[in-house]
């Protein structure tokens, strides 16, 4: 089958999802929900909006979309963090100091012999 690129009307292999003379988007991706329908649909397979031309293609996603629903170009888009989110996942990492720290101990922790370790515990259980 062949497809008609609605931006050049060039036409193009079924296989393809972008234009090869303009590079436009050729899938047939719902303009509402982002659905990836089959060529030839009337009818929208996620929502059951009307496929006619001017539905189709090239049209971000919806704001609202969710995990796992194919973008534009059949990449799937991954969870939407807030600025507040970015920043409280920054804010939850340690500094780099407290990774030296940790490090240095686990050093010196390697370091102690057996009989080091068997008097430590000795003590505690008296």
């Amino acid at each position: 089958m062949t497809l008609i690129c609605l931006k050049c009307k060039a036409e193009n292999p079924d296989r393809r999802k972008f234009c090869r003379e303009c590079g436009a988007l050729i899938a047939n991706f719902c303009r509402k929900c982002g659905f990836h329908n089959s060529f030839g649909d009337k009818y929208c397979g996620g929502c059951g909006l009307s496929m006619s031309p001017e539905m189709l293609g090239a049209a971000p996603l919806p704001e609202g979309v969710g995990e796992n629903t194919p973008s534009a170009a059949g990449i799937f888009t991954s969870a939407k963090y807030t600025a507040e989110d970015i920043k409280e996942l920054i804010g939850s990492q340690p500094d780099k100091k407290e990774k030296k720290i940790k490090k240095k101990e686990t050093t010196e922790a390697g370091e102690l012999s057996q009989d080091a370790l068997d008097r430590m515990f000795e003590k505690g259980n008296d």
